[in-house]
């Protein structure tokens, strides 16, 4: 398995189980998702800058994007923005605090919120929160 593959399904364990979402962190659907599985995280990710060798035949440093997006669905646009809210101080505390197994080093990069204002019944909304993954393996061997 690719250590970036790795990195991935790491990034979906550190968001199953949180409070809010449950075990509703899914890796990389490309489908919509139901009410029934709201709130939830989706995790996606995609390459970052060159590597960047370090000495002949040595370490390779990588880099990519993981962004997790909350989607989540609540009565009243208050209710979602704090629903909302909750969901990201969950992700990101326990993101900053795990960084997954010491393979890779996580930075905050952004967070952005969505909201759907063509419902009518329920609110409905989402954010992307993305973080800058750095990563190291040896030339040529480029798994986990």
């Amino acid at each position: 398995m690719h250590i970036r593959q790795d990195l991935r399904d790491q990034a979906v364990a550190l968001a199953t189980g949180l409070t809010t979402t449950g075990a509703r962190a899914y890796n990389a659907r490309i489908f919509p998702v139901d009410q029934t599985q709201l709130p939830c995280w989706i995790v996606s990710t995609e390459e970052g800058d060159e590597a960047v060798l370090h000495g002949m035949g040595g370490e390779i440093e990588r880099s990519f994007r993981v962004t997790f997006i909350g989607q989540a669905r609540a009565t009243t646009g208050e209710l979602l923005a704090e629903l909302l809210d909750t969901m990201a101080e969950e992700l990101e505390t326990v993101i900053t605090t795990n960084a997954f197994d010491g393979a890779a080093i996580a930075t905050y990069r952004s967070t952005e919120f969505e909201f759907d204002t063509e419902q009518t019944d329920q609110a409905l909304g989402g954010m992307r929160i993305a973080f800058d993954v750095i990563y190291y393996h040896n030339q040529g061997a480029p798994s986990a």
